[in-house]
């Protein structure tokens, strides 16, 4: 068949190369396919040409949500055939795959960048006229024109470095290694034991953790921060990390060198460990009465729990105010007319706790008003007698013995019932719902009764009750229904623990 100029443009044929896509023949020459729209499939039966469909306006480019080639469309318009007839501009055509190949070549070549011509070339262009009668100046290329100065001086410049042998890995040795900064948060628990409450705020420490061997360096970097004013005192040198920032996960105690290398691998490995202090303990009591003395507090006094560095504390306080005697190496008490009263052991340790008791008008020069310290027990250093009928051993002991349980009187009235109840709000605790009832107000006289009334209006399950208990630890107390809660807990809060069991109502395998 002769070619024509009247082709109509199909989606089956190239058109720009005329080719078929189905049948592989060109279009007006050997093609006899009909009209057939083709649509681009990765395997598909319906073409033997792989072509691609290219949008040629914005209305294709939109359907396709494609972006239009602009320079596709103008190289498109520019090698279209000639053979076609189109009536009216197409909005896409389907370009086989030869075609796209030339105009990606054509695309290539635009963004090649352009070569500049060199003097070479431009002195190969430059026609000299041999006719012409012009002298040509000509220089001889065989001698070596002479460098200037400022060349000679990079040159020899050049020369010296090129000889200097500095090797590369030496300057990679000279350089220092920087350290590496690790940022850990610090936040605050009430206690240590379970069941411990997390107080708010927090800080973040720096260490670097090649460098941390000791508990010192932990410690002191604690100490040199400012702390969040709601945390109070904490405890000194009982701190602890924790592998996750949860609150129930555990706590592991930074005591041993051991502890210190677990917390600087754990810290390499993870991101939410974090540092943890805790409240130093202090407990609040009324002004207690010893005898005629009267405690000088204002309605409250914070009392430390009398431990021995405390003990220790007071004697050398003791001590460093006695006056000089060269009878008694121990130290002794001087009265005015010039007798003495040798101190022991037990003398001083009740000094100590009298101190320690805070009794009024006991202090590191005035001793406790007993019977130990009288002033009859006093005597001259050369003399052997007293003024006072001997008193025997058991009926000291008897005195001393009857100190210490006053002392120990004392303190159980400040541990006793008389201690003014601070609480003002409870947690309830269930089994398998921790904090199931938070900060629950308590009011003046409520009972465990009451409260359960509150959380639980629909009472036990039948032939069930409810238990209350300070922990689910072996151990944990339990108590009444009629209790009042004021009488069991005097801090500001307190977590209570509910269970439920069966009522009891078969004895048989209890009693006989």
């Amino acid at each position: 068949m002769s070619q024509t100029n009247s082709l109509q443009f199909r989606p089956n044929a190239c058109p720009l190369c005329l080719i078929c896509l189905v049948c592989t023949k060109i279009y007006g020459e050997d093609c006899i396919c009909p009209y057939k729209e083709l649509k681009w499939k990765r395997k598909s039966d319906e073409y033997i040409i792989d072509f691609r469909h290219k949008s040629l306006d914005k209305v294709a480019a939109r359907k396709q949500k494609t972006k239009l080639d602009n320079e596709f469309v103008s190289w498109f318009y520019k090698n279209i055939s000639p053979n076609l007839e189109i009536s009216e501009e197409p909005h896409d055509a389907n370009i086989c795959r030869s075609c796209i190949n030339k105009y990606e070549y054509y695309k290539r070549t635009l963004n090649r960048p352009k070569k500049t011509k060199s003097k070479s070339d431009l002195a190969s262009k430059t026609v000299i006229d041999l006719d012409s009668g012009d002298a040509i100046d000509t220089v001889d290329l065989t001698k070596l024109s002479p460098l200037k100065p400022s060349q000679e001086h990079n040159l020899q410049k050049t020369n010296t470095l090129s000889n200097l042998n500095i090797p590369t890995q030496d300057k990679k040795q000279n350089l220092q290694k920087q350290p590496i900064t690790t940022y850990i948060p610090l936040v605050c628990f009430n206690q240590f034991q379970k069941p411990r409450k997390k107080l708010d705020g927090a800080i973040s420490l720096s260490f670097n953790l090649d460098e941390i061997q000791t508990f010192g360096q932990i410690d002191e970097e604690i100490l040199s921060k400012e702390l969040p004013k709601t945390w109070g005192k904490i405890e000194i040198g009982l701190y602890s990390y924790q592998l996750s920032r949860g609150v129930g996960a555990d706590h592991f105690n930074l005591k041993s060198k051991d502890s210190i290398l677990a917390f600087v691998d754990e810290a390499r490995r993870r991101k939410n460990i974090q540092l943890s202090v805790y409240q130093e303990k202090t407990t609040k009591c009324k002004a207690i009465t010893y005898g005629s003395s009267v405690i000088d507090t204002n309605n409250f006094t914070t009392y430390e729990n009398e431990t021995e560095s405390t003990l220790d504390n007071a004697k050398k306080a003791i001590y460093k105010n006695l006056k000089e005697c060269p009878y008694h190496i121990q130290g002794c008490l001087i009265a005015e007319d010039g007798r003495h009263l040798k101190l022991n052991g037990e003398s001083m340790t009740l000094w100590a706790r009298a101190m320690v008791s805070r009794i009024k008008g006991v202090d590191e020069i005035t001793p406790p008003p007993l019977p130990i310290f009288d002033k009859n027990k006093y005597k001259f250093p050369n003399s052997k007698t007293t003024t006072q009928i001997p008193e025997t051993l058991d009926i000291r002991r008897k005195s001393i013995d009857l100190y210490n349980h006053e002392l120990a009187v004392s303190t159980v009235v400040q541990q006793s019932g008389t201690t003014l109840s601070m609480l003002h709000s409870v947690t309830i605790h269930l089994k398998k719902r921790s904090h199931f009832k938070e900060n629950i107000y308590v009011t003046k006289g409520m009972t465990f009764a009451d409260l359960i009334s509150f959380v639980f209006p629909a009472g036990p399950l039948k032939e069930k009750r409810f238990i209350f208990k300070s922990s689910f630890d072996t151990g944990g107390k339990q108590f009444l229904p009629e209790q009042m809660l004021h009488d069991i807990f005097h801090e500001e809060h307190a977590d209570i623990w509910v269970d439920m069991e069966e009522i009891i109502s078969n004895y048989d395998d209890l009693f006989d």
